[in-house]
């Protein structure tokens, strides 16, 4: 009797301490954090992104790993290069998701340990920085096929080529130039055709007059139009100082289609506020963060595009004798060959924009419109350079013609 009386206080004494314990670590069954906060701070290479990630749970062990997983999360749905990108996407990660989230330390390259610690409820909540592999996601989630490998990726549509310059209002300088090598590396990193545009850039004179008739003579066009590149990119970088001499670099970027001059993105990268740091260093750092911030918008844009076929930029020119005929001749032609638009005429001036799904550069364009024109005079290159074509239409190749 009185070894049943022991057990049973001992019974009771265990349930009132195990009520007055810590809670249990709870997990969700879909492998997600409990606390979905992350804030992103800077993108150090076109691989890793840095990030103060939150997390939360009833003990500090389960708290830190909750973190990491809330910087995952962050990666893969919220930022604003997430690596899933529709629903379809993340339709499939369902099947895998729990079994990644719970190797989430496998794609943390840093930790910097707790930064800050609170308690709420029973919840303990805590603050990390990690540097989270983007490269390794993006293999597994491939390996999975749930994304399209970058190779597969560039071989079904092609990835545009790109130009990097300077803005007008930048000085050209080591500091701005630093900025555009770190822009056109992190480009390079996932295998787009990049070319850096120096200050001699030059296109043919016929285009830059016809462009000029047009109000249309902006020397970064001119400059992307020179070297025919799909899409080029303007760099404005500026810095700000404090009165504790700690520096921060800005660094923003804007993305159009050479063809149509389109804006198909724009992004602003900045640098942690830094003493004893160099300029350079600071803008590199800036350069980074935006480059990374706008890729997803050019690889998005880009895909579209590619499926409406590409856009070709063609100036045309005659002679003010046979401009009566080639105008609707030429214009009927093109039709024939892509969808058209036409931007500008003049009397013996015109600039169009075909969008063609079965060219696939300016040479192949310009082989089609010789093909089918069958008007007064005969077409002949005058250059041709990417998505880009100029042409003159004459009775000869010799003849003088002016631009009107």
């Amino acid at each position: 009797m009185i070894k049943k009386y022991l057990i049973s206080i001992s019974l009771i004494i265990g349930l009132l301490l195990s009520g007055c314990g810590t809670p249990k670590p709870y997990y969700k069954s879909n492998g997600e954090p409990n606390s979905y906060q992350a804030i992103f701070i800077e993108s150090s290479s076109s691989d890793t992104v840095m990030l103060r990630a939150t997390g939360k749970n009833t003990t500090l062990k389960s708290a830190i790993i909750d973190s990491q997983k809330s910087a995952i999360w962050y990666v893969l749905y919220s930022s604003n290069s997430a690596l899933l990108q529709n629903h379809k996407q993340k339709q499939k990660f369902e099947i895998i998701k729990s079994t990644l989230f719970k190797n989430s330390s496998k794609y943390i390259s840093y930790s910097s340990g707790v930064k800050s610690k609170r308690k709420i409820g029973n919840d303990i909540i805590v603050d990390v920085v990690y540097s989270v592999n983007i490269k390794l996601l993006r293999e597994y989630l491939e390996s999975n096929s749930i994304l399209v490998p970058t190779d597969k990726l560039n071989s079904s549509i092609g990835m545009p080529s790109i130009s990097i310059m300077r803005s007008s209002t930048t000085k050209l300088d080591t500091k701005s130039q630093v900025s555009l090598d770190v822009i056109a590396e992190y480009l390079q990193n996932r295998d787009f055709e990049v070319t850096v545009l120096k200050e001699n850039s030059k296109i043919d004179t016929m285009t830059k007059k016809v462009l000029m008739l047009q109000g249309d003579a902006d020397p970064l066009y001119l400059q992307a139009l020179s070297i025919g590149s799909d899409i080029y990119i303007s760099m404005n970088i500026s810095y700000e100082k404090l009165s504790n001499n700690a520096q921060k670099a800005s660094v923003s970027l804007k993305a159009f289609y050479t063809a149509t001059g389109k804006q198909i993105g724009a992004s602003t990268g900045y640098s942690e506020l830094r003493l004893n740091s160099s300029l350079s260093a600071l803008g590199a750092e800036a350069a980074n963060d935006a480059s990374h911030k706008l890729l997803t918008q050019i690889q998005k844009s880009w895909s579209k595009e590619i499926k409406n076929g590409k856009r070709f930029k063609v100036i045309v020119v005659t002679t003010a004798e046979l401009a009566p005929r080639v105008d609707i001749a030429f214009y009927k032609t093109a039709k024939s060959v892509c969808k058209t638009k036409r931007n500008f005429a003049g009397q013996s001036v015109y600039d169009y924009t075909l969008t063609c799904k079965d060219k696939d550069n300016a040479l192949d364009l310009l082989m089609a419109l010789q093909d089918n024109y069958s008007a007064d005079g005969q077409i002949y290159r005058v250059s041709d350079m990417g998505l880009y074509l100029s042409i003159k239409i004459l009775n000869s190749q010799s003849d003088d013609f002016e631009l009107e």
